[in-house]
């Protein structure tokens, strides 16, 4: 097995049942038991996939909707047969239609999709925002650690990053980037900007669950936290939080965002004339 294709597995693996169990017998998936990387990688799709679990069995069923559906399906579907393009004794073709139950199990997929619309709506306004405050300082700084072993890509027009595009005040370029679940969205997208033998810098990215929050909208000049010597700020451009971690201090924070410093003149004193002559 390839990389793809062991992503592949893992993502289509369902923490609650036995898949993971079979997988271990496939030559490849061997990886991820042994390699750490691939190991954490597994542990993230697995907690994912909890949360989502999780989320579904919260939600109640209304009371009755089976009847209703049924109730439905009684008045507007007549019995017919399954087969399509049945013909009739006059020869004329038969008009295209479902049995029963088939219809039954459509309706129950659009209910089903329309409530895993109202749980990810109702998801994306519970998560919290980031806070610029210590206890966040400290969840960045795990992220960095986190990261830093993890899988990386250099590839950078999958249609995945599209939705997660670096703010235009950072003076860096990308030199990869990977993803990974935290509280605040379940795919954040983390860019490595750090420069060349230069100390490890990332650029979290976070889409946000509200469009309006106390965060500022550029990048702040003075990081909120340099604890452990790596300097955080936080600020929301439109529907994207950005978190950046420099490590280094507060002298590597600023140089990435010296384009967003405005120098404003300052007028010269007058100059006064000389006395003139009597």
């Amino acid at each position: 097995m390839n990389e793809r294709e062991i992503i592949q597995a893992m993502e289509a693996c369902r923490a609650e049942a036995n898949d993971w169990e079979a997988l271990e017998e496939v030559e490849g998936m061997r990886l991820v038991a042994e390699e750490p990387a691939w190991r954490e990688r597994s542990e993230r799709v697995q907690a994912w996939d909890r949360t989502l679990s999780q989320a579904l069995h919260a939600v109640p069923i209304p009371s009755g909707l089976g009847d209703r559906v049924l109730a439905v399906l009684d008045q507007e579907v007549r019995p017919a047969s399954s087969w399509a393009g049945e013909c009739d004794p006059r020869g004329a073709r038969r008009p295209l239609r479902w049995s029963r139950r088939w219809v039954f199990a459509l309706a129950s997929l659009a209910v089903s999709t329309a409530l895993m619309g109202v749980i990810v709506l109702r998801g994306m306004g519970a998560r919290p925002i980031p806070e610029p405050t210590p206890e966040f300082a400290h969840e960045v700084i795990q992220w960095s650690e986190v990261v830093s072993r993890g899988d990386w890509y250099t590839d950078f027009l999958v249609d995945e990053l599209r939705a997660y595009p670096l703010d235009d005040a950072i003076r860096a370029e990308p030199r990869r980037w990977t993803w990974f679940a935290t509280a605040y969205h379940p795919r954040t997208v983390v860019y490595d900007v750090t420069a060349a033998r230069g100390a490890r810098t990332y650029v979290f990215c976070i889409p946000a669950a509200r469009l309006s929050t106390s965060l500022p909208s550029t990048p702040p000049l003075q990081p909120f936290s340099t604890t452990g010597g790596v300097a955080i700020g936080t600020w929301q451009r439109d529907a994207q939080i950005y978190v950046l971690a420099a490590q280094g201090g507060e002298s590597v924070y600023r140089r990435l965002l010296q384009s967003t410093i405005v120098l404003r003149s300052v007028p010269a004193p007058p100059v006064s004339s000389p006395p003139c002559p009597v």
